[in-house]
């Protein structure tokens, strides 16, 4: 289930009222409201969440390897792109590496590889990949984890407010926030512990659970066939 930001914070608070030393201490809104964001933004790094995961169709502009459209608002990292695939194909295209010169590639062709364009690109925040040969032509599939926040040109952040709901395991979240308030103190440290272990547990029971649903098979692999076709004519 989800929640709001005030009741993951409303329900931490509880958990903090029953630990011994802290229960006694007061800890404020406004810290505790940070807390639960590095709860969220720690949890939803650590696992590729659906809820969070876009797949975008862009096209290619044929001339510096990126892309026409502006698509990453939603982006904080780099490494929250995952895959990029040319359209209509399940083959990934791979990374570009440092060893390579990407000089010695040319063409107006499909793109062979991406990397991520430099910090010091005008066009980093919202473009951020770059497809080697740069004059690549197409659309690409670009697989990515957004965040639920937009970002500025300039890496700037639309603030969370107390009313934002926050789309992970409320138990989970609750739990980590209490855990991040705890680990600002050496007032219990067991306590502390118990709750990383209580955020940690739910994770797992959480990632497993997802992962015993059945997937879609790879087409490059053996498995069930994608591809269904009828024994008799109809």
């Amino acid at each position: 289930m989800s929640k709001t930001i005030r009741e993951i914070v409303t329900d931490a608070q509880e958990l903090l009222g029953d630990v011994p030393g802290a229960g006694v201490q007061t800890y404020s809104d406004d810290r505790m409201f940070r807390d639960c964001i590095r709860a969220f933004d720690t949890f939803h790094k650590k696992y590729p969440w659906e809820q969070y995961t876009s797949y975008t169709l862009a096209t290619l502009d044929g001339v510096a390897g990126k892309i026409t459209t502006d698509e990453f608002q939603y982006l904080k990292a780099s490494e929250d792109v995952f895959t990029i695939f040319p359209e209509g194909s399940d083959i990934e295209l791979p990374v570009f590496g440092t060893r390579r010169n990407p000089a010695m590639l040319r063409g107006s062709g499909p793109a062979r590889f991406w990397s991520t364009l430099p910090t010091i690109d005008p066009d980093f925040q919202y473009k951020r990949i770059q497809v080697i040969p740069p004059t690549a032509t197409g659309n690409i599939v670009i697989v990515w984890r957004h965040y639920p926040r937009q970002f500025a040109t300039n890496g700037q952040m639309d603030p969370w407010a107390w009313e934002d709901v926050m789309d992970l395991d409320d138990v989970m979240l609750v739990h980590a926030t209490a855990w991040m308030t705890l680990s600002h103190d050496d007032i219990n440290t067991n306590a502390m512990q118990d709750q990383q272990s209580l955020a940690d547990d739910r994770f797992n029971e959480v990632t497993v659970n997802l992962a015993r649903r059945k997937m879609t098979p790879n087409p490059s692999g053996s498995g069930v066939p994608y591809t269904w076709y009828p024994t008799t004519p109809y």
